[in-house]
């Protein structure tokens, strides 16, 4: 798992120049990406809705790239909000047959209104083409 020291916007600036460097690691001739897969572990970094934009922009870019597959997002206690949401449902549809663990614990997450309910709706819409195992 990546694990930062730094937070918020700052934080989600640096995921974003570390993910996408999956992308140049793989155009470079006759390398491949040592390990296309990624395990954030971004729990209590105060992310906010703006940090959390800034690491989809790089999670969006590498994934439609192909060059990387994210198993586990953990941005539990960020504070995030449907904003959030917003930023991160193109990534989910992305790495929907990959993702094994989206935690999004403890956030200020709230449906109020009725464009609350639809960037809800938005964000679950994302999760369509996630493979669900079967219980044996």
């Amino acid at each position: 798992m990546l694990e930062r020291k730094i937070s918020g916007g700052k934080l989600g600036a640096a995921v974003k120049r570390d993910v996408l460097k999956c992308i140049v690691q793989a155009a470079k001739p006759a390398r491949s990406v040592k390990d296309p897969h990624i395990e954030l572990n971004l729990q209590g970094k105060s992310l906010c809705d703006e940090g959390l934009e800034l690491a989809c922009e790089g999670l969006t870019k590498t994934l439609d790239s192909g060059c990387a597959k994210l198993d586990e997002l953990n941005l539990s206690e960020n504070k995030l909000t449907l904003v959030g949401l917003r930023h991160l449902t193109p990534v989910v549809k992305l790495a929907g047959r990959d993702l094994k663990d989206l935690d999004l614990r403890c956030n200020d997450i709230r449906i109020c209104t009725d464009e609350d309910a639809e960037i809800w709706e938005m964000f679950l819409a994302g999760f369509r083409d996630v493979l669900i195992p079967l219980p044996d």
